[in-house]
């Protein structure tokens, strides 16, 4: 339940900018970027919900603008997916596709960040363990939410997302 063509473009434009991102990361005070971020998130959720976005299909151009913007906000921050979560909401896509998506787009991303957060000294030989505990935790919680995708109603799964996006934002403020 991918948009494969989504998840590769979305991959390949990503992961220089991630590296980049991550690079800019050492000597750049997040807190500016993370209220930016959190307050375009907010914007974008109170103008989609008044029903003032204008009508857009995201083509193939917004899909690499959004690649890019992922890539770098997540080398940035450490995360990026609120971009992801935005462009894949005005994509339309199915709720498994939506989830599916999300995590595949991550993975060269982070191979990315991981590389240059080991570089620069910020991951050490102590976040092994911790870093590997955190990854089979990962699985585990995806194979359970696969199953409870598959019974969740569309209009709670869009519920959640929005809910989600504005305690995101709202964090990124604070």
């Amino acid at each position: 339940h991918m948009d494969w063509k989504t998840v590769t473009i979305m991959s390949l434009v990503s992961l220089p900018f991630a590296y980049l991102g991550a690079e800019l990361l050492i000597g750049t005070p997040p807190d500016i970027a993370k209220r930016l971020l959190g307050g375009m998130v907010l914007l974008y959720l109170l103008v989609s919900n008044l029903k003032r976005l204008p009508t857009i299909q995201v083509g193939m151009f917004g899909i690499i603008i959004g690649s890019a913007g992922y890539g770098f906000i997540s080398g940035l921050l450490g995360t990026g997916n609120i971009i992801k979560v935005v462009l894949f909401r005005e994509m339309k896509m199915s709720k498994e596709a939506f989830v599916g998506s999300l995590a595949a787009t991550s993975v060269l991303a982070n191979l990315a960040k991981l590389h240059s957060y080991g570089s620069s000294g910020l991951l050490t030989d102590e976040m092994l363990v911790p870093a590997v505990s955190l990854i089979i935790g990962v699985v585990i919680v995806a194979t359970i939410g696969r199953s409870i995708l598959s019974k969740l109603n569309v209009r709670i799964f869009e519920l959640g997302v929005q809910i989600l996006l504005g305690v995101a934002g709202i964090a990124l403020l604070v």
